[in-house]
């Protein structure tokens, strides 16, 4: 499966299997408090969309997310595509060769992001994956997250990070 995702897909470097997508678009959140993105899961569908129309087959693919409201956005495509569609509260244990997270959130502050940056919690969702791993997100609210932050300058120093014209064209 790793050598098929680099054969198929052109990574922004062929020898880290990561990709952080700065992902444009506003979080919502609902009376339950939980939180939702719109354009995030419409891209997270188009990305799943381009590695199956590559050859990746759903059953290899997860779509992670944190927050359940963005786990209701993505239900009926989950179901209709067939790929797995997960919470982090929900996977621990299971692993899928290639992971798409989506972290949602784009009005994060140090106060408020206490869910997200919690160590643990990360750690799961960017532990599931064995082969490859998509992360969509906000970089300029995550980066005020010191576990974020810290991903955010690792993804960076490899080129890791890229906007939505560049993950397009990894499909080229």
């Amino acid at each position: 499966m790793r050598q098929m995702l680099v054969q198929r897909v052109h990574l922004p470097n062929p020898l880290v299997l990561f990709v952080f997508i700065d992902c444009p678009g506003t979080s919502q959140r609902a009376p339950s408090g939980s939180h939702s993105n719109t354009s995030e899961a419409r891209y997270c569908q188009d990305l799943a969309s381009a590695l199956m129309a590559h050859g990746i087959s759903a059953s290899s693919l997860a779509i992670l997310v944190f927050y359940k409201d963005q786990q209701h956005l993505l239900a009926s495509f989950s179901t209709s595509s067939g790929i797995a569609l997960h919470t982090v509260a929900s996977i621990q244990g299971r692993e899928y060769d290639i992971v798409i997270l989506l972290s949602t959130r784009t009005d994060i502050t140090p106060d408020t992001g206490a869910f997200l940056y919690d160590p643990l919690r990360l750690n799961v969702a960017l532990t599931r994956c064995k082969h490859g791993q998509f992360v969509f997100g906000h970089p300029s609210s995550l980066s005020l997250l010191p576990n974020w932050s810290r991903l955010m300058d690792w993804a960076s120093r490899l080129g890791l990070v890229v906007n939505l014209g560049a993950l397009q064209s990894m499909f080229a």
